[in-house]
């Protein structure tokens, strides 16, 4: 959390070095506030989704996308999101409250996935944590260019361009959730 300072901010955006004070009581203020404007811009798609698309099976995959391009579109958003710490989350209810309704959409459609004729018997908080966890990952690495260019001329891999990786990957996992 060293990388990020309050004086340095006021440096880089022409304010005073107390300006950012008069805000935020703090660092973690800053951050919060932060982590919540990504949240809600993450939330805004997703609840979108949610309301549209009624089969959960194809919901995943949009919402899984939705979560990708978010990291793609915001990607300054997304790294203080998941980077960076707060001392006590509990002081910020407001991001709380977005970011439970965010993992919410993907829980409630995993579970959805998971009521379909032939899904899997899996435990649903492993297949819930899973969804998150592969579509956060693939966020990740799909934002490290450098590591995906090398994959693919070093290891000969070509699973086409950005989207059709997250594609594949997300298609990948939600049919894992079906008996073959």
């Amino acid at each position: 959390m060293s990388d990020l300072s309050l004086r340095a901010l006021a440096r880089r955006v022409g304010v005073s070095q107390t300006a950012p004070y008069r805000h935020f009581a703090d660092k973690d203020a800053l951050i919060a506030v932060l982590k919540e404007e990504g949240m809600r811009k993450l939330g805004d798609g997703m609840r979108s989704l949610m309301a549209t698309e009624k089969d959960p099976m194809i919901r995943l995959r949009k919402l899984a996308m939705v979560y990708v391009e978010f990291a793609r579109d915001y990607p300054a958003h997304f790294k203080v999101m998941f980077e960076y710490e707060l001392g006590d989350y509990n002081k910020y209810h407001d991001f709380l409250e977005i970011s439970d309704k965010n993992f919410l959409y993907f829980r409630k459609t995993v579970n959805e996935c998971l009521a379909l004729p032939g899904a899997r018997e899996i435990d649903p908080a492993v297949a819930q944590f899973s969804a998150w966890s592969m579509v956060h990952g693939l966020s990740v690495l799909l934002m490290n260019q450098s590591l995906i260019k090398y994959i693919k001329e070093d290891h000969f891999v070509h699973l086409g361009e950005r989207d059709q990786i997250a594609e594949q990957v997300t298609e990948f996992f939600c049919n894992s959730l079906l008996k073959s």
